[in-house]
C-alpha cells in the first residue's frame, strides 16, 4: 500500500489544496478542525509548503537550493529530543539561520515531560489549532523580519 493511500480524506484535500492554482497559502482550508494529530500536522504542512517550504529529505537536499525548510520526523514516539515540526529558515546565510520547533495537539492531547520542558524553557511553540500554528509562524516571521531591519 502506497503512503498516500493510507492519507484521510482531509489530508489528501489539505494536500491538493497546497497544490493548486495560484498554491496560495489561504487554499489551505478546511471546514473542521483537525480530529487528530496526522490530520493537523497534514494540513499545517501543506500551508508551509504553500509558503514556499519544502521538506527537508536526502533528494530534496541534493535537489533544491530553497532556503526555507522543514523538518517532520516520521517516527516522533520514539523520539523525545524533537517537537513535531521544525522550521528552518536559511535565507539570512550560514551565520543567519533561524529555527522555529512546534509540537501540534489537538483537544485531549497530553505532552510528554520532555515535549513541555523544551515549551515552557521556551525552545518550542505548542499549537492546538491550525489557526494556531499559522499565527506562531506568521509571528515568527515578523519577529524575524524586525530582526532584520535592525
Amino acid at each position: 500500500m502506497s503512503k498516500r493511500a493510507r492519507w484521510t480524506q482531509e489530508q489528501l484535500d489539505a494536500y491538493k489544496a497546497s497544490k493548486g492554482e495560484g498554491n496560495a497559502p489561504d487554499a489551505v482550508q478546511s471546514r473542521s478542525e483537525p480530529q487528530n494529530e496526522a490530520e493537523l500536522q497534514a494540513r499545517c504542512e501543506a500551508w508551509l509548503e504553500a509558503l514556499g517550504y519544502r521538506r527537508r529529505t536526502p533528494k530534496e537536499i541534493q535537489s533544491n537550493h530553497g532556503r526555507l525548510h522543514y523538518i517532520h520526523i516520521v517516527q516522533a514516539k520514539r523520539n523525545p529530543i524533537m517537537l513535531d515540526l521544525l522550521l528552518i529558515d536559511a535565507t539570512g546565510g550560514p551565520y543567519g539561520v533561524e529555527c522555529l520547533e512546534v509540537e501540534l495537539k489537538v483537544d485531549g492531547g497530553r505532552m510528554t515531560p520532555e515535549q513541555r520542558c523544551l515549551v515552557i524553557r521556551d525552545e518550542g511553540v505548542v499549537c492546538w489549532s491550525f489557526d494556531e500554528f499559522k499565527d506562531a509562524v506568521l509571528l515568527w516571521h515578523k519577529a524575524k523580519e524586525s530582526r532584520r531591519r535592525q
